[in-house]
């Protein structure tokens, strides 16, 4: 039997973690909990490396692409260590090297030094010095070519179907060190895709299921507004008109994009005020059984979450701005049952 990934996700402090604490109660399972892992859509992550080898491939691009992905690997492993252990690093850099095709040392460009000194240095001053040089000793300038240092680079022309194959082979493998004992049915992950071109990471991981959790446009601007003091992960609510178009226009990929079996949509208010009904949905999409759901409300209880919903109760003096989100997207607002 494969393993199923389980992920949730969402669109900025809309509950996608209420996914992986309610799969913390079942017993036929492993949940990450509240860790998020992005590699995958990260930015510099496997995305974007499918990008830059594929879509957009460019002799000079490439090269950039493969070298900030080793160096995001580097720079999250004490995250991912956690997880997966020194394994992380092994197993990131035996399926990048599984993707390079050519390697060889070639002059550094500009668009790869970040510090403003050293780009000012390498491309500026020092050739200036090298060509006042030349000139003192009165040798030929002659389309000048400035001597850089040099530094490792790579080339890789890979079709879809290998980068897809060996970037499976390489979560197959990451995941397989979340249940060495393979004592599991699923593992539940949060944030492994975003809930936006969703499609695209089916080919990353096998048995994937994704679910995707959505908040009250009402709530989430109220939230914002009464106790995240101005999150980054949402829009500015200071311009409501500005809030609702942002909103909008975040969920509007649902008209566009393909459908999956794979995927569903959820309201976290469902999962509240609809829990029983929710659970049954969840169970079919996922093929699990009720009995496998053996500590019912330890991790996830819909009576507690319920007090961060419908706050337009508590706070009456956004009583205006809520009737205008009502009006505008209506089709975003959870209508209980």
């Amino acid at each position: 039997m494969r393993k199923q990934i389980i992920t949730s996700t969402g669109y900025g402090g809309t509950g996608s973690s209420a996914i992986t604490d309610l799969l913390k109660e079942f017993d036929s399972g492993i949940s990450m909990g509240d860790a998020e892992f992005w590699f995958l859509q990260d930015y510099d992550g496997v995305s974007d490396l499918e990008y830059y080898l594929i879509d957009g491939n460019h002799r000079s691009k490439v090269s950039m692409a493969i070298s900030n992905f080793i160096k995001y690997i580097k720079t999250h492993s004490a995250f991912y260590n956690k997880f997966f252990g020194e394994n992380f690093i092994k197993y990131s850099n035996e399926y990048i090297n599984s993707l390079v095709d050519a390697r060889f040392k070639k002059a550094l460009s500009d668009y790869e030094v970040n510090n403003s000194f050293l780009k000012l240095w390498y491309f500026k001053l020092y050739p200036i010095m090298q060509l006042g040089i030349k000139k003192i000793l009165k040798q030929d300038t002659f389309e000048f070519s400035p001597k850089i240092r040099l530094i490792d680079k790579y080339y890789s022309i890979p079709d879809k179907n290998r980068f897809y194959i060996e970037t499976k082979k390489y979560t197959s493998k990451l995941f397989s060190l979340l249940d060495t004992d393979n004592k599991y049915k699923f593992i539940a992950i949060d944030q492994l895709v975003p809930s936006i071109n969703t499609n695209r990471y089916f080919n990353y991981i096998d048995n994937l299921k994704v679910i995707v959790v959505d908040r009250d446009p009402r709530d989430l601007f109220l939230l914002n507004e009464t106790h995240w003091n101005g999150a980054s992960y949402i829009c500015d609510t200071t311009n409501v008109y500005e809030y609702i178009n942002w909103y909008k226009t975040m969920r509007e990929h649902r008209k566009i994009e393909e459908k999956n079996d794979n995927v569903v949509y959820i309201m976290i208010e469902e999962l509240i005020y609809e829990y029983d009904k929710s659970l049954e949905r969840l169970y079919k999409f996922l093929g699990l059984a009720k009995d496998e759901h053996i500590n019912k409300r330890q991790c996830f209880n819909p009576d507690v979450s319920k007090n961060w919903t419908r706050l337009w109760k508590k706070y009456p003096k956004y009583k205006k701005e809520v009737e205008i989100i009502r009006e505008h997207l209506n089709e975003y607002c959870y209508k209980r049952s």
